[in-house]
């Protein structure tokens, strides 16, 4: 989930329900996020799969940060060790 759609305020609380999906397999398993905007471009994110996957975390931390208006690092780390970083660009038409 991209939290881009939630209000950019500093100390607004963001929480969300649903499926996450991995880019490894086309199965999802259920999740609850709550995160919160710590500054217009910082924002950190808490993820509990309900009944996690063996491939994927239990619990994970997200944080996305804005480097630019088009470009972003976001990085998440979890309980089992599945943990990444990546660098994104976006181009809107």
């Amino acid at each position: 989930m991209r939290w881009n759609t939630f209000s950019r305020s500093a100390s607004v609380p963001a929480a969300a329900a649903g499926s996450s999906k991995q880019r490894s397999s086309s199965s999802s398993s259920a999740a609850v996020l709550v995160g919160t905007w710590v500054s217009e471009s910082l924002f950190v994110a808490f993820r509990q799969h309900v009944s996690s996957r063996v491939d994927e975390n239990r619990s994970e931390g997200e944080v996305e940060y804005w480097l630019s208006r088009r470009v972003s690092v976001d990085g998440t780390i979890g309980d089992r060790g599945y943990n990444g970083v990546d660098l994104l660009w976006r181009k809107r038409y």
